[in-house]
């Protein structure tokens, strides 16, 4: 484990960091006390059908298991963050961002999961908007216990009148 007095935080040794290109993706992921659902998080970002990204997990000082849950993932693509103490999502955010290499940043909450096509969807709906769009926001489902989905949007949207 390594520490960095300047942002407070640790970096957990995986033993896998061998990348050396960068990634076209950084994908951060904050967690606080999710160990019961961070892989699966994760898991849906290995599951993408575009593969050039890199996982930033941030625990935020987490009580529970979030830690070693996150260590019984052995892809190389996956850095583990940790806060010593929580200092809230936003925090955490901020510091994956800090660490993220690739040219781009997605964001992915600890207790969500993406469709396998998001990632892929997503760079092409920018690629060939990029003379309107900096950023975008993907479509979303929530759903409740039981598999009821309540709420649908189902493409990525473009405000004209914030450009």
């Amino acid at each position: 484990m390594t520490s960095d007095a300047r942002s407070g935080f640790t970096t957990e040794a995986s033993g896998h960091r061998a990348q050396v290109v960068r990634p076209f993706v950084s994908v951060v992921i904050p967690s606080f006390n999710r160990a019961h659902r961070v892989g699966d998080a994760i898991g849906s970002v290995l599951a993408q059908t575009f593969q050039d990204f890199e996982i930033i997990a941030v625990d935020d000082g987490s009580t529970d298991a979030t830690i070693s849950a996150l260590k019984e993932i052995t892809d190389p693509r996956l850095r583990i963050l940790r806060h010593p103490v929580n200092r809230g999502a936003a925090a955490a955010r901020n510091t994956g961002i800090a660490e993220a290499t690739g040219r781009y940043i997605a964001l992915l909450d600890s207790d969500d999961t993406w469709y396998p096509q998001k990632l892929e969807r997503q760079l092409a709906w920018l690629k060939q908007n990029s003379s309107r769009a900096r950023a975008v926001c993907s479509g979303f489902e929530l759903v409740l216990p039981g598999n009821r989905t309540v709420q649908r949007q189902s493409e990525p949207f473009l405000e004209q009148s914030h450009l």
